[in-house]
């Protein structure tokens, strides 16, 4: 497997290191380390993400969130520059990986159509999605609602120049994914059932300094029509409505069921 793996950990998470360390060499995938990006020493080159003209921060985020939210942005840095080939798995230092992490990499890369930016590969899936290929005993699949979560991504060179989008961030990196039509129609896959676990007990956030207060699923609600039009035209109407009705209807009537 010749895709260049990359784990996002703090020079004083010794323990998380020792952990993540233990499940790349369990399933016999070797990563490059990358340092986590401290908030209160953003690298130059990342300020006009969090900052004005005049240095002063002017993003709402809190520590932690600005933190692994520049983490990721030097990442796709390299990656746009073509430091990494056509593309790299980003990782957290907080994820389970399955058994078949090398055979799975090598089918996703075979299965994913030309033109692809994004593939989340830690997401929890609660709505509607559509196949798109089989991936060995999984499949490839768009959403018809974007996932949280960041633990594990994999990002094309095409998709982190679209990452890169100049503009100040107002929310946290896997909130912001959640709308990729602000990314120049991002175009975004996941794999289903979801092959690696983040472990929300050890988030990359909380360790560098914790969330913000703001609802952003509340937000996010308030944006269907950039939704609508980013969504038809990748899914197709009728795969688009089947998803409409069951995200509507048929999560209400799951919920509904006993356990």
């Amino acid at each position: 497997m010749a895709l260049p793996v990359f784990v996002i950990n703090l020079a004083r998470s010794t323990d998380r290191l020792g952990r993540i360390c233990a499940e790349f060499d369990r399933v016999g995938v070797p990563f490059n380390r990358f340092e986590g990006v401290d908030a209160l020493s953003i690298p130059s080159e990342l300020r006009r993400y969090f900052c004005d003209a005049s240095g002063v921060l002017t993003s709402p985020l809190r520590p932690g969130e600005i933190g692994c939210y520049a983490s990721h942005l030097a990442l796709w840095t390299r990656i746009a520059g073509g430091e990494c080939g056509d593309a790299a798995l980003i990782c957290e230092d907080d994820i389970r990986l399955p058994d078949d992490l090398i055979s799975l990499l090598d089918d996703l890369i075979a299965a994913l159509p030309v033109g692809w930016d994004v593939v989340r590969l830690s997401s929890v899936i609660r709505y509607a999605v559509v196949p798109v290929a089989p991936v060995g005993c999984r499949t490839l699949v768009r959403f018809s609602r974007e996932p949280v979560k960041t633990g594990a991504t994999l990002v094309s060179c095409n998709g982190a120049r679209k990452l890169l989008a100049a503009r100040i961030r107002t929310r946290p990196v896997d909130q912001d994914l959640r709308c990729p039509w602000e990314f120049e129609a991002l175009d975004t896959y996941g794999v289903a059932p979801v092959p690696i676990v983040q472990d929300d007990a050890m988030s990359l956030v909380e360790a560098l300094g914790g969330h913000t207060s703001i609802r952003y699923g509340r937000q996010l609600r308030a944006v269907p029509w950039q939704r609508l039009r980013h969504n038809l035209p990748r899914l197709g109407f009728g795969p688009w409505l089947k998803c409409l009705i069951w995200n509507v209807v048929g999560r209400k009537l799951m919920r509904g069921r006993p356990a």
